[in-house]
């Protein structure tokens, strides 16, 4: 007999290479496989025909396989670690025989076994639910007939960690912690290693803290449970350790968070022979600095030292200018390390920055006036493919590289840009083919940065330069546009205020002063990110610098914001013609601190405010041809005051923002069944469809005052079902800020997972529908925390599970007494209607009142303790209800009054022959109603009907008079 080998079909297409193999004669490949069934008993050959053997002989090898008509467990085949409770497939291989299978296990080393299940005689595998709690002494067993085999070892079973948290990180170490696992003697932890998960350590507590790790470097950590024979289960599915220290209180630190020149493209058209070198130094730690000796060196040349004089708070930072400069003089790129040496610094990792620059060829620089309009550039292609697209300039305008300096480039264009309802129609110069402009093209490029530097110009001997351009910022989700000057090899970041957001349809004209460069030569960088959607296309046009001619016509940019006490905001001269003197008086004056090297001086000062004021900012800006006065505000102000409570609007409440770093789905109002048990607006966020763990997300509240609080708590409703409380793990973090969000600590609170859960795992879209699926959460904050702008951050931690709502929240002073709320009024329990009643609070301290005062009345609502003046303009039982917000909480207080009707009447009346008058009061309203019937004889009668008989015929002059406690009428 001959038998031939496997052969797969390798014909092209995708039914042929989909085909099992078949055995026939094979041409194509140097290996074969032969398959003898049920082979009798006796010797073979094997014969071996090569046809083309390459230096005359060939080596081969043979291997074969005997498959004895048995049955052979496949898996688990032993020495597994399984978990508990969890649905397990065992696989065989066996050549049927029409015998059915017996699937068996045992928990005791083989003495007892029990019945799995029993297998049909063609099946090849069967699931297994593997028992509860942990076992060191687990085998399963397959047979059929006088067949069988067990597993090749013994297996264990124990539970899988579950809620893994990072807990913090410290400049030497971070910690992660666990929920404990049933009958685990102990865990092993794991942490990612170049390429696998590698253990390091044991533990028998639910907690591990690792060292000897960059904590600005993010890391995965994992852990496993330990049986009590020490075999690792299977790990939790594992967690980022993020980037950056996080609830650690460094005491000592000085950070240097950039090397803010030189950097970037640097032009030889500068003092290439003393380069200014500026940092930025902030200072993470909780007590303040004064004194940051720095260290600098350019590639192995010397090193430098200077020592910065600072007045650091914590959570501060400053820009400074090193004294020393550096030498690029020749072309290429050039290396600068900084470096801290604070005595006794704790982080050492926040320490050094190494920034490179490149000197590059300029060329002769250009002449005032200066004047560039991009008609004679070429068009560039508007593809929307983000920084694919690489467009050169001419006239020495240059494009930042793409993927080292920068994302993407300014393009060439006329007309219109591809996108519609944003990007200009055509130039600032009327539009046209031949009227270009450079632009952004955000479609597919949202969140990008793009640099367009100028060629150099020649400031040496101007007096007034003006730089004068046209910008184009049109769409719903505009981004930025800053401008950057480079003179004396030193870059100045925003030499003009920055523009931001939606523009309108229409080119804006900026003009700036550029006389504190004059004396040499300038560049222009063009910053331009854009914004969030493809309808943020920027675009420039119409690029001079002239004499002016005329006195400034002075103007303010101020913070849009409200800043924080010990906030460094950055004042923007906003003039034209070009001033060349700058006076900045703020008043009050006590509190204001000029800081990062400016001071009054200055052009775009940057200042701080240490007291809570309103203050007027002036400034003066002047050249020789006269002067000119702009004024604007700054108001500081307190928080909101306790108790701070936010139920939630259909929108984001005003002075909560959110944190979205990935600008993918973050927190948004939704609307559902709250913890009343009735319809509530809350905040959520969707990590259901959020497919990008860990991304964290923020949602902050307003500043709130903690001045003098002595216990304060912050309470919030909570609601999660979790997706899959092992593999898909959500949480919720939550933080304080007391620097306006400049740096935040933790408050302690971080849950996830079952821990986080207010209701039973479920698969679908969690919205909570009963009241029982929300939880009340209280923090006891921190010590420490107080002072009048303390912010909060709830940061939702994605673990693409499930949807995490937050409602209710609520700040408060346990440690303030309570208000009670005691309304009086002018009346006692009724009133009249249109009638006058006063309503004051008695004694409410430094509460917040506020009134209602029910149907019909006016007005409706006051706030503060009254005296309030009310009227009723409808009858009725009336409610008025006083509510008292103070820091230690909240009480109210009812009144119920009854407003009367003021009196009215009519009367009909009839007289006969007899001499007999009949008189009735009718339509009748008012109360406590008397009636006075006057018959014009002397005579009178007090009921609503009245029945006199005269002696004698005449005229008399009869009246009704109907009186209560809301006025009388008289009807005659």
């Amino acid at each position: 007999s001959s038998w031939l080998p496997w052969v797969l079909n390798p014909t092209p297409t995708a039914t042929a290479l989909n085909s099992p193999a078949v055995q026939a004669v094979d041409s194509l490949n140097t290996a074969e496989q032969f398959e003898v069934l049920n082979p009798a008993a006796g010797d073979y050959d094997l014969i071996v025909s090569g046809s083309i053997a390459q230096g005359g002989t060939q080596e081969y090898w043979v291997t074969w396989t005997t498959v004895a008509a048995d049955v052979e467990l496949t898996y688990p085949i032993g020495g597994e670690v399984l978990v508990p409770g969890q649905i397990t497939p065992v696989r065989w291989d066996a050549e049927p025989n029409g015998s059915p299978y017996q699937l068996s296990y045992s928990q005791d080393n083989g003495a007892t076994w029990v019945s799995i299940a029993n297998p049909g005689a063609t099946a090849t595998q069967a699931n297994w639910q593997v028992p509860t709690g942990v076992n060191d002494q687990m085998w399963l067993r397959l047979t059929r007939g006088t067949q069988g085999d067990t597993t090749n070892y013994v297996m264990s079973r124990v539970g899988v960690p579950t809620n893994l948290n990072h807990q913090w990180t410290c400049p030497d170490s971070f910690r992660v912690t666990w929920s404990p696992v049933p009958g685990a003697a102990g865990y092993v932890v794991y942490k990612l290693g170049p390429q696998y998960m590698d253990s390091v350590g044991t533990t028998t507590s639910t907690a591990f803290v690792f060292t000897g790790s960059n904590p600005n470097t993010a890391e995965w950590v994992s852990v496993a449970a330990l049986t009590p024979a020490g075999r690792a289960g299977k790990r939790a599915v594992a967690i980022e350790k993020p980037a950056g220290i996080q609830g650690c209180l460094v005491t000592n630190d000085a950070a240097l968070t950039a090397v803010l020149n030189p950097v970037g493209r640097m032009p030889d058209c500068q003092p290439v022979g003393g380069l200014p070198v500026e940092i930025r130094v902030l200072n993470p730690a909780t007590t303040p600095l004064t004194s940051v000796p720095i260290a600098f060196q350019l590639g192995s040349g010397s090193i430098q030292r200077d020592t910065l004089s600072v007045n650091l708070n914590p959570g501060q930072s400053s820009v400074a200018t090193l004294t020393g400069t550096v030498s690029a003089s020749t072309a290429g790129t050039y290396a600068l390390r900084v470096w801290t040496e604070l005595t006794g610094d704790q982080n050492p990792y926040n320490d050094t920055l190494v920034q490179s620059f490149t000197m590059v060829a300029s060329g002769t620089p250009s002449s005032l006036p200066f004047a560039q309009n991009f008609d004679t550039f070429g068009n560039c292609p508007t593809t929307a493919n983000c920084g694919t697209t690489a467009c050169s300039l001419s006239a020495g305008w240059v494009n930042a590289t793409n993927g080292s300096e920068d994302i993407h480039d300014w393009r060439t264009n006329a007309n219109t840009t591809p996108t519609s309802s944003t990007g200009p129609t055509g130039g600032a110069n009327g539009g046209g083919a031949n009227d270009r402009y450079l632009y952004l093209e955000s479609s597919s490029c949202t969140n990008s940065e793009a640099l367009l530097y100028s060629p150099c110009i020649d400031l040496t001997n101007a007096s007034l330069p003006q730089l004068t351009f046209s910008a184009h910022m049109l769409g719903n989700g505009q981004g930025e546009l800053h401008v950057d000057v480079l003179s004396g090899g030193r870059w100045t970041l925003d030499a003009i205020a920055p523009i931001m957001g939606n523009q309108g349809s229409n080119w804006l004209t900026i003009n700036a002063s550029l006389v504190p460069y004059i004396g040499g030569n300038v560049v222009l960088r063009f910053r331009g990110i854009t914004g969030n959607a493809a309808s943020s296309d920027i675009a420039i046009d119409g690029i001079s610098i002239s004499e002016v001619i005329s006195a400034p016509a002075a103007a303010v940019q101020l913070p849009s914001a409200t800043p924080c006490l010990g906030q460094v905001v950055q004042l923007f001269d906003q003039s034209s013609n070009s001033p060349s003197g700058w006076r900045w008086v703020i008043t009050p004056r006590s509190g204001v601190t000029f800081t990062n090297g400016t001071d009054s001086t200055s052009q775009n000062p940057w200042v701080s405010f240490s007291s809570l004021a309103p203050y007027t900012v002036q400034l003066i800006a002047s050249n020789s041809f006269g002067a000119d006065t702009a004024t604007g505000s700054i108001t500081l102000t307190a928080g909101a005051p306790l108790p701070f409570a936010e139920p939630f609007a259909p929108g984001l409440p005003l002075g909560w923002s959110v944190d979205n770093p990935d600008n993918g789905l973050t927190w948004a109002v939704a609307n559902s069944i709250g913890i009343t048990g009735t319809t509530t607006n809350s905040m959520t966020i969707n990590f259901f469809n959020y497919n990008n763990a860990p991304q964290e997300d923020g949602l902050i509240t307003p500043s709130i005052d903690l001045s003098g609080t002595t216990l304060p708590f912050l309470v919030f409703d909570v609601a999660y079902a979790p997706y899959d409380p092992v593999n898909y793990v959500d949480g919720l973090r939550v933080e304080y800020s007391t620097n306006c969000g400049s740096s935040w600590q933790p408050t302690g609170y971080v849950k996830s997972g079952t821990t986080l859960a207010t209701k039973a795992s479920q698969t679908t879209n969690f919205l909570p529908s009963l009241a029982s699926h929300w939880r009340r959460d209280s923090i006891a904050l921190p010590a420490g925390i107080s002072g009048p702008s303390v912010k909060f951050r709830f940061v939702g931690l994605n673990g693409y599970g499930n949807n995490l709502y937050v409602d209710n929240v609520q700040v408060y002073d346990l440690g303030a007494s309570a208000p009670v709320a005691v309304a009086s009024a002018s009346v006692s329990d009724s009133t009249c209607v249109l009638d006058t009643v006063l309503f004051t609070a008695v004694n409410p301290g430094t509460a917040l009142a506020q009134w209602n005062f029910g149907l019909g009345s006016v007005p409706s609502v006051a706030s503060g303790p009254g005296p309030h003046s009310v009227y009723y303009f409808s009858p009725g039982s009336k409610t008025i209800v006083l509510s008292l917000n103070g820091s230690g909480g909240t009480d109210s207080d009812t009144l119920t009054l009854t407003s009367f009707p003021q009196t009215a009447a009519n009367w009909t009346y009839r007289t006969d022959t007899a001499l007999t008058f009949w008189g009735q009061a009718t339509g009748v309203q008012g109360v406590g109603l008397n009636y006075l019937w006057n018959f014009g004889d002397g005579t009178t009668a007090n009921t609503a009907i009245g029945r006199h008989t005269y002696t004698a015929a005449g005229t008399y002059p009869v009246s009704l008079t109907v009186s209560g406690a809301c006025g009388s009428i008289v009807l005659a």
